[in-house]
């Protein structure tokens, strides 16, 4: 009686906390590991936890081989690998096989005659390369994450064979919270966090979702280069390619400035300004 009443004056780890195993001599191996807590064991003084990188291994270990001490990096990882672990436990487990195969049998039955459910699938990744092809990349991955965020959210009771409307949507908001807590688990316990909050985060992330994915993206127009060598300039004459030019016209009988470009010439007359030239420190014998 007496352990039991120390135990209990200890504050007792929720679960779903994830802990850091340490100080473990039976198993060093471990040391390091995140792992989350599944139980309390009073009678026993030991935590039943479970580790992230392979929930199907459960450990009984003292609080003091436990340290709530775990990084943000730390715990995004395991909530990665727990997921993944929950998805491989739900994959293999018969319940989920079955319900693969009768919905296989339901779709099946549903599409014309001839048509199998392989080449329906076939057409819908086609379809799927084209929503790319079309919207890009990104805002087809986001409207497939809008499609099957509900699904995701409902798949346990999916799983459970619940089909009801009513019944399915009652169970969202608190789906909506369990499914955000395997993610963000220090939000368990937090007051303002219920079932109803859970919910409206997931329905504006949806709405917002829909928003972006519905807003067209800008077109943005190539403004005209200010580079000189891609603007044509015209062409530049100096006075005795201008005489040559005069004197073909007038040996042909053309009239003078025929042969000259339409663009007016570049030349560069002399003004006043170049009566005082200098020739090198010598005046000109003319």
């Amino acid at each position: 009686m007496a352990e039991t009443s120390n135990a209990e004056s200890v504050a007792i780890m929720a679960a779903g906390t994830m802990v850091k195993i340490v100080s473990l001599v039976a198993k060093p191996e471990l040391n390091g590991q995140v792992a989350i807590v599944q139980s309390w064991n009073g009678a026993r003084s030991r935590y039943n936890v479970m580790l992230s990188s392979d929930p199907s291994v459960l450990l009984s270990l003292k609080g003091d081989n436990l340290s709530s001490n775990v990084g943000f990096v730390e715990k995004a990882k395991a909530s990665a690998y727990t997921i993944r672990g929950q998805a491989q436990q739900m994959w293999q487990d018969e319940r989920t096989q079955e319900q693969i195969r009768r919905t296989h049998t339901s779709l099946q039955n549903r599409l014309p005659p001839g048509i199998k459910l392989e080449y329906a699938g076939l057409a819908l990744v086609a379809l799927l390369l084209y929503a790319v092809y079309k919207l890009g990349f990104s805002k087809t991955f986001l409207a497939i994450s809008l499609v099957a965020m509900p699904v995701l959210v409902l798949m346990r009771d999916l799983v459970d064979g619940v089909r009801d409307g009513p019944t399915l949507m009652r169970n969202f908001p608190m789906r909506c919270r369990e499914t955000i807590l395997q993610s963000v688990p220090f939000l368990d316990g937090k007051p303002w966090f219920t079932n109803r909050m859970a919910s409206l985060v997931v329905m504006a992330f949806m709405l917002f979702g829909t928003k972006v994915l519905f807003t067209p993206i800008p077109t943005t127009t190539t403004p005209r280069s200010n580079n000189p060598s891609t603007v044509s300039t015209p062409p530049s004459f100096d006075m005795e390619q201008i005489y040559k030019l005069g004197f073909d016209d007038a040996t042909d009988g053309k009239e003078y400035g025929v042969s000259l470009p339409p663009t007016k010439p570049h030349v560069r007359m002399m003004d006043e300004e170049d009566d005082d030239l200098s020739f090198g420190g010598e005046e000109p014998e003319w």
